[in-house]
């Protein structure tokens, strides 16, 4: 009788054994897996600050000349411009870079080069000449990073808005 009992435990044993591999085998996995999907939100560093260095107005062609500046620690790939014709509205409407330029530009989004490599570091300035309906009073500017694995990066938290008068 005894050899039966051994053998009836021993099946229970391995069965209890099976089922804590199959447990930690399965953890392990889901580790793994958590580790290689990330849930964080790319965003742009801290360190991002683009600024206008300096600005020349023509009123009577409706063009100003903007010298942009990076002022922090990351290579730039552009910035979406926009301006209100008040000062004390959100600026919205969209600049328009002037035609002759080589930069690329569309929908309020200016690209410091065509191509991509081409980026505005840390202290450089660059020079942009746009055009405007009416007047301009207001300017913001949103700086944007392409990252190769995230894609654009738009730096919502580095917003430049400043006063100007055209």
């Amino acid at each position: 009788m005894k050899i039966k009992n051994i053998k009836g435990v021993s099946e229970v044993v391995s069965y209890v054994l099976l089922i804590i591999i199959a447990v930690s085998l399965s953890a392990i996995v889901l580790t793994f897996l958590k580790n290689q999907i990330s849930n964080e939100k790319v965003e742009c560093p801290d360190e991002v600050s683009l600024i206008i260095k300096e600005y020349s107005c023509d009123s009577v062609n409706k063009k100003i000349n903007i010298t942009f500046q990076n002022k922090g620690n990351f290579n730039l790939d552009g910035t979406y411009i926009t301006y209100s014709e008040t000062s004390n509205s959100l600026p919205k409407d969209k600049l328009k870079i002037s035609g002759g330029s080589n930069e690329l530009s569309s929908d309020g989004f200016l690209y410091f080069g065509i191509s991509l490599p081409t980026r505005l570091r840390p202290g450089e300035n660059f020079i942009g000449e746009f055009i405007y309906i009416d007047s301009i009073k207001n300017i913001q500017l949103i700086p944007f990073i392409n990252d190769e694995k995230e894609g654009l990066l738009i730096c919502e938290k580095r917003v430049l808005t400043q006063n100007i008068d055209c």
